[in-house]
């Protein structure tokens, strides 16, 4: 029955539930991959390992927060036809039902797979699928629960040299996350230098004698 399961799971080249773009169906599936107690079989095994793969080269993590700008939406009705103001009303409601709903189900599921290493006895197999489901949700739109943090960097010290290799790129994902956008502002040069620049004489700045050396 096991081996069915994971063969329907692994599926074919058109259609691999494990990463389709929903958050409810990844929060009751993949928790449920990592507590798969991994059978005496090889052939099993090999599935089991085969999904993983599968799941690292595919998953692309669906949008938890859908927000649409105002051009596309007034392209959208330009395209359509004029949409009631209560009509509007609906859609932002929707919306915004939504991703309530997606973030709620985003931190159930990290939290769940977290949870999976203190309230469940897990083989070096199951942390590393554990590890690296919730490294593959990381993303910067949502929060990171702390406890996933917490666990990545009591990983960065273990015995199993795969759990570390994982715990180390989720520490950079969090490192990338957290690093700010630059941001660039032109400023001329009287406010560089916090003085008057004389014309006459020679100043930094773009020459047009110097032109050609670009």
């Amino acid at each position: 029955q096991i081996k069915g399961c994971l063969y329907i799971l692994l599926g074919n080249d058109s259609i691999f539930i494990p990463t389709k773009h929903s958050w409810t169906l990844l929060e009751k599936l993949w928790p449920s991959l990592t507590r798969t107690m991994h059978a005496t079989k090889i052939s099993t095994q090999k599935l089991l390992d085969r999904i993983m793969e599968k799941i690292g080269k595919q998953f692309d993590s669906p949008a938890i927060i859908e927000d649409t700008n105002d051009i596309s939406i007034k392209t959208a009705i330009e395209l359509w036809k004029p949409l009631e103001t209560n009509e509007l009303v609906s859609r932002d409601q929707m919306r915004e039902e939504r991703n309530q709903a997606n973030i709620q189900s985003y931190n159930n599921l990290m939290e769940t797979l977290n949870s999976l290493f203190y309230n469940h006895l897990l083989t070096w197999r199951q942390q590393e699928m554990a590890m690296a489901f919730i490294w593959l949700l990381l993303q910067n739109r949502v929060p990171i629960p702390p406890p996933c943090i917490r666990t990545f960097v009591d990983f960065l010290v273990h015995d199993n040299i795969e759990l570390r290799k994982i715990a180390e790129k989720g520490i950079a994902a969090f490192c990338r996350i957290q690093k700010p956008p630059r941001i660039y502002l032109e400023k001329t040069l009287d406010e560089i230098l916090q003085r008057p620049v004389n014309v006459d004489q020679c100043h930094p700045g773009d020459r047009d004698d110097n032109l050609w050396i670009t």
